[in-house]
């Protein structure tokens, strides 16, 4: 006796694994602060000189398991998974807006994979250049390896007419740039997840969130290899341990300005 296939219409499909689940919404958690504390004139309070420098490591040590989670991790996370064609990205686009459909993907799109790498990019360039910079004008916040990079003394022969100081205010300046480039970039994110679900009916919050999706197409779901939780989670306690060395996490530095200046010698934050 043969019985009915399940209609791939009416599946419930895994689409993504816990581990990029945790890191996307700490990552959204982080960078929205950072966003808030560096605008609305927030960028001298408490708030920001207390914190800034703190969540910048979180997000360094996020971005840094994501680019390694893409080495290691399950299929549609792996980042030669995000390298689609260009020009997929832009019929995906125009897909979207002209013809108000966007085929289903266990995964990111051609253009949200493009949006993903361009994240990444700009984040890792604003985790990287925050270890190297002080900003004086905004509270004296400064990063962990700005004083042991030793500002004053030359840089290596292969760079010209800089000293150290002076390459650390170029990338104070960009620091500043690029904060502007990823706000535009979020704006971006949060616009593009209204048109998903007002023109082509999807949902892309939900599967963040529960890691499961409504697969609609009459075509079976693309295979997908889920990574084992364990390996996720040794990679977690390997760049912690990595990132906590860097910062002096186990000296108990971590969040030290909020424990004591903004705590004891503040009895609210100056907003």
């Amino acid at each position: 006796m043969t019985g009915k296939s399940q209609n791939p219409s009416q599946q419930t499909i895994t689409i993504w694994d816990p581990w990029i689940r945790i890191f996307h919404w700490s990552l959204a958690a982080s960078v929205i602060f950072m966003l808030i504390t560096g605008w609305f004139g927030l960028e001298r309070s408490q708030l920001f000189r207390c914190f800034h420098d703190d969540i910048g490591q979180v997000i360094a040590a996020l971005i840094t398991f994501r680019l390694l989670w893409g080495l290691i991790g399950s299929s549609n996370a792996r980042l030669l998974a995000l390298c689609q064609n260009p020009l997929s990205a832009v019929t995906h686009i125009k897909d979207l807006l002209f013809k108000r459909t966007a085929k289903q993907e266990r995964g990111h799109n051609a253009a949200g994979s493009w949006a993903v790498l361009a994240m990444l990019g700009m984040l890792g360039f604003q985790a990287a250049s925050g270890y190297l910079i002080s900003d004086t004008d905004n509270g004296d916040v400064t990063g962990p390896l700005f004083y042991s990079y030793s500002v004053e003394s030359e840089l290596p022969s292969f760079i010209n007419g800089f000293t150290r100081g002076e390459l650390t205010e170029q990338l104070l300046e960009l620091h500043y740039l690029n904060a502007d480039l990823i706000t535009t970039l979020v704006i971006v994110h949060i616009v593009m997840i209204f048109l998903y679900w007002l023109i082509a009916k999807q949902n892309l919050v939900r599967p963040m969130i529960t890691g499961k999706m409504n697969w609609k197409s009459s075509v079976a779901a693309p295979k997908l290899d889920i990574a084992s939780t364990s390996r996720g989670f040794l990679l977690a306690i390997v760049v912690v341990l990595v990132f906590g060395w860097m910062g002096d996490w186990h000296k108990g530095k971590f969040f030290e300005g909020a424990l004591t200046m903004c705590v004891a010698a503040e009895s609210e934050f100056d907003f």
